[in-house]
């Protein structure tokens, strides 16, 4: 009996490292980068100098923001996380459409706010809402401002040996939906007229 518990010890171990190894090779990653983005036609007149992105507060959130339990290194992601993959992946957006006039005399700022940050793990779905505003930095105008709503779904796979196949589909539900959101607004942006300010500054209350 000892023999018999002695030999399935190297077995066990194998077992526990095969399982680990699963742990760090089967999990999608956090990437927001939208597919697809090529130079576009339009130039805006306007040199974008900053780019930030933050969370909504509790009165102007239309939904929840919570954090997705996805695992990042052998903890919960953090939220702050997210906001950066969100800034990378806009800023990677930019440079490829090369959309702004890097010398242009008008400078602006473009404030991106999280309004909804939610996952269904039970799908898994994910429901992002942001607010995205173009601000001339001279004067404060409002350039132009929309708020974005999109949806993503993660595919269902079939994983057997995978860590967590419904966490991994929720990041890919979280991916799908930030890269919508992106999109929409990259799409909004080529139509925006620089010179026409939809809330000008002698006009906000």
């Amino acid at each position: 009996m000892i023999n018999a518990f002695r030999l399935s010890i190297p077995f066990i171990l194998f077992l526990l490292l095969l399982s680990s190894g699963c742990i760090g090779t089967k999990r999608l990653p956090v990437n927001f980068s939208a597919p697809n983005i090529g130079v576009s036609s339009t130039k805006l007149d306007a040199e974008l100098k900053s780019l930030t992105i933050s969370l909504a507060r509790p009165d102007e959130a239309i939904g929840k923001i919570e954090v997705p339990l996805v695992w990042c290194h052998g903890d919960f992601c953090p939220i702050s996380l997210y906001v950066g993959v969100w800034k990378t992946a806009l800023e990677e957006a930019f440079n490829r459409m090369a959309i702004f006039k890097d010398d242009s005399p008008k400078k602006v700022a473009l404030a991106v706010k999280i309004l909804k940050f939610q996952t269904i793990s039970a799908f898994p779905a994910a429901h992002t809402s942001a607010r995205y505003e173009i601000i001339d930095r001279s004067d404060g105008s409002i350039i132009f401002t929309t708020d974005i709503s999109t949806s993503g779904e993660g595919p269902f796979k079939l994983e057997p040996f995978a860590d967590d196949a419904v966490g991994s589909r929720s990041v890919d539900g979280i991916n799908r939906s930030v890269q919508k959101n992106i999109i929409q607004f990259l799409q909004a942006l080529e139509t925006v007229d620089m010179d026409k300010p939809m809330f000008p500054s002698n006009k906000i209350n």
